[in-house]
């Protein structure tokens, strides 16, 4: 839940005391003020008139997904859903795009606190290491959707978002089951102390709490929870963003159209009120094929994913489209820790020392990954977190270097002399040829490796009901994350923990981490931790490849910024575009 440069953790924790300390004047409290919507044609006619430079209003944007959302409410977690939630949910903060992209360029999946600003909260303080004061943006109103019908936004919409997700007033005892209570278990209230003013309250000091407030959760509507019992149909989707979702055709499209009251300017051009484009069509299109004859026919506006082949192939018959290549680790089976045989440390790493990394880097990838180093829960261009592979202990280093006959003497010892069956769950949309080249290499040694495919929403709720036998594909983690929340996947208590993983010696070491307020002292456990987590092969890991995205020329006010899992923030980055000579 941007792509890729690479910043310094040290760097960036360290400039999050600027913003801890940043602190704005006290709202005075005001009697609630409903501002009527404006009218979808006066502001047709009053803010999209053409201008003669810059920015252009109109058009349809057309861009193509992976997958339907299965969820349209965030209490129901799910990353995919997250990300598309953020064309009309917005939270407490949001990206700061008035920042020169050469300073940073939002290609990162996560966006450090100095390059944050306010979006429903204008601006907040930290009076001490317990409290977080939020102030609310006046004048944002909600779209004029029933039931909310435009009224203006207010505190107590924030506090009965967060008292619903945590189970913390308002008529909500118990935490939300889907979402991860973790980064959140030290708030203890949440209140408003006027109709702009929002409170957070700590047990204890958490060093990240800020940035996981500012970014942590999208605002729902308490009129729509009220009346539907919850915010899943994708007809009461109601928000304060700049996009308001039309129509929604399951596994072929979502529509979205100009909010006409959103609250939002250009910060480059501030007399003007975004959007720019009339609306947004997200195609569900799950085969690359499709998706680039689309890009190249001039149907699509714009796309992402593309490996290296697909990419060259667009780029020599399409040389005119924009592209930005970013990194991306590589994929890896998940393997379940209270399952047999994986239980057992030498068959994981059996399972890892029984693939040819360099050579599925060569002939998969065409040498378009990460090959200089051994899968890792950090990349490379972590800073600062990342060890190089030849500093490793030596037995760690061993477990990475192609041994298929040390692989089976490891098998032997643990109890499987003839290897044996497992199976994997996956995307029907997944690198399903890279599989069974890993399934193909584990048959050398002995084990049978069956490829279990699922769509999307299966395969989900598979996963986070632990129906899964033994392993799941996936990737192991953002190179563009934030190093911390990159080893919440093997944390007891995270629903995506799909290997249940329950290690003490790593839940010990990661809540001190987490609990470290010094950031050199917290880098230099991140780095300790990194090489734990590796040496447990709790994933089985391949190389990190290497992604483009591409988007039109005739796309504008963009530059390759990602549209993330993660902190929703979809809707804003596409608010900022617009078309200029589109055929």
């Amino acid at each position: 839940m941007k792509r890729k440069i690479v910043w310094l953790v040290v760097s960036c924790l360290m400039a999050a005391a600027l913003v801890l300390a940043s602190c704005a004047p006290a709202v005075v409290e005001e009697e609630e003020e409903v501002a009527p919507p404006v009218e979808e044609e006066e502001v047709v006619e009053a803010e999209v008139a053409p201008l003669p430079e810059g920015p252009k209003y109109g058009g349809m944007l057309n861009i193509a997904i992976n997958y339907c959302p299965i969820h349209f409410d965030p209490y129901y977690y799910d990353t995919i859903s997250y990300s598309l939630m953020g064309f009309f949910l917005e939270e407490l903060g949001m990206p700061d795009y008035s920042v020169d992209r050469n300073v940073f360029n939002f290609r990162n999946s996560d966006v450090p606190e100095p390059f944050m600003t306010g979006c429903l909260a204008e601006s907040w303080e930290t009076p001490d290491s317990l409290t977080y004061i939020f102030h609310i943006r006046k004048g944002v109103y909600w779209q004029n959707k029933p039931p909310v019908n435009g009224r203006e936004f207010n505190a107590d919409d924030v506090v009965f978002t967060w008292h619903r997700q945590l189970g913390l007033g308002s008529g909500y005892t118990k935490p939300d089951p889907y979402a991860s209570t973790a980064n959140y278990k030290k708030i203890v209230s949440v209140t408003a102390t006027d109709r702009y003013t929002v409170v957070f309250k700590l047990s204890e000091p958490f060093p990240l709490q800020l940035l996981l407030l500012i970014s942590g959760l999208p605002i729902v509507a308490p009129e729509v929870v009220k009346t539907y019992g919850d915010a899943e149909d994708w007809h009461h989707a109601v928000g304060t963003g700049p996009w308001m979702l039309k129509d929604y055709v399951e596994d072929s499209s979502e529509t979205f159209v100009r909010n006409p009251n959103y609250w939002g300017f250009d910060e480059h051009h501030p007399q003007n009120r975004l959007p720019y484009f009339d609306g947004i069509r997200a195609l569900v299109i799950p085969d690359y094929p499709t998706q680039i004859a689309a890009m190249r026919s001039g149907k699509l506006d714009w796309l992402w994913r593309l490996k290296w082949e697909e990419a060259e192939g667009l780029k020599k018959t399409n040389p005119e489209i924009n592209s930005a290549l970013y990194p991306r680790t590589g994929k890896a089976l998940l393997l379940r820790q209270d399952r047999e045989p994986f239980t057992d440390i030498r068959v994981r790493r059996a399972l890892q020392m029984a693939l040819d990394l360099k050579a599925i880097g060569d002939e998969y990838y065409g040498g378009n990954c990460e090959q200089t180093t051994f899968p890792q829960t950090v990349h490379s261009c972590v800073a600062g977190v990342y060890t190089p592979c030849d500093q490793f202990p030596e037995e760690v280093q061993e477990d990475f270097a192609y041994n298929p006959e040390k692989a089976k003497q490891l098998l032997a010892e643990a109890g499987y002399p003839t290897g044996f069956k497992t199976e994997c769950v996956l995307y029907n949309t997944e690198e399903i040829d890279l599989a069974e080249l890993v399934g193909s290499y584990w048959a050398k040694i002995g084990v049978d490796l069956e490829l279990k495919i699922y769509d999307h929403a299966t395969r989900s709720s598979i996963l986070y009901g632990r129906k899964h036998k033994a392993m799941n594909w996936q990737q192991m983690a953002d190179p563009r994350g934030r190093a911390e929340w990159t080893f919440q996947q093997y944390c007891p208590e995270i629903p995506w923990n799909f290997g249940n993983i329950n290690d003490p010696v790593f839940n010990e070491k990661f809540d001190d981490m987490m609990a470290t307020a010094d950031p050199v002292e917290r880098t230099n456990k991140l780095k300790e931790l990194n090489i734990y987590t590796t040496s447990q092969h709790w994933l089985i890991g391949l190389p990190g490849e290497y992604l483009y995205i591409f988007w039109q020329p005739w796309v504008k006010g963009y530059s390759g910024e990602v549209l993330t899992q993660g902190p929703p923030n979809v809707g804003s980055v596409w608010a900022r575009s617009w078309f200029e000579g589109k055929p």
